[in-house]
């Protein structure tokens, strides 16, 4: 497509046509004298002076011939894509009435291939966002459970507490309801304690000192003190 001077920001090349390049006296008979220049893609020079004289010059060198081919089999091609679609604001050719065919057709392979492009990212991100809503998903799951279980561990603990807290309790009211029905004679060791249902305090529960076993020991410490001379 050349360069539109009149529409930069469309792009394209620029051409011999879009140029105007002439030499000192011409520019000066342009510029001066009023003439009027057109020079065609394909190198042809028209020249319109005031009083209404046209004059054409056709190049004849190698590139004037290469553009006259490059103009000519572009009209050509033009003409076939004419022919294929029709203009949008012109009625369409039986069979492509529907407006969304037209614009389809009008479309070139490239802007189809970029669609296409397009909607394969679409339809990527769309996999990808709903992958992380799920992992997301799962892991508040996780949490919740896991909290659940915590929960729960921390209330079994506490009840277990809580039961054994009432079974000292009782112990040791039990305890001390044996202690006041117990006889004035009856010593503290006699009595039960406040762990007496526990097996630590089976395990250690003090021995009641015996007659027979005093005398024993005391027997005992003589026997150390003054040995036998055997």
């Amino acid at each position: 497509m050349p360069f539109n001077h009149d529409d930069p920001k469309s792009g394209g090349l620029t051409v011999e046509s879009n140029l105007g390049a002439l030499c000192r006296r011409h520019h000066r008979f342009k510029t001066f004298a009023g003439w009027r220049y057109e020079m065609s893609p394909d190198g042809t020079l028209v020249i319109t002076c005031p009083d209404g004289t046209t004059m054409v010059t056709r190049p004849t060198g190698p590139l004037a011939a290469y553009r006259r081919e490059q103009d000519r089999d572009e009209a050509e091609s033009w003409k076939r894509q004419q022919r294929r679609n029709r203009d949008p604001n012109h009625p369409g050719a039986a069979g492509h009435s529907s407006s969304g065919a037209q614009v389809h057709a009008q479309q070139s392979a490239w802007m189809r291939r970029a669609r296409r492009q397009e909607a394969k990212r679409q339809e990527s991100r769309e996999a990808s966002r709903a992958e992380r809503e799920r992992i997301e998903r799962e892991r508040r799951e996780d949490e919740y459970w896991r909290k659940l279980a915590d929960a729960y561990s921390a209330g079994a603990t506490v009840r277990y507490c809580l039961r054994e807290h009432d079974r000292v309790i009782q112990r040791r009211r039990a305890a001390r309801v044996l202690v006041m029905k117990q006889p004035s004679w009856v010593t503290m060791h006699d009595a039960a304690p406040e762990s007496s249902g526990s097996r630590w305090w089976d395990a250690r529960r003090p021995h009641e000192e015996s007659k027979q076993l005093a005398e024993k020991v005391k027997r005992f410490r003589e026997e150390l003190a003054d040995p036998p001379p055997f």
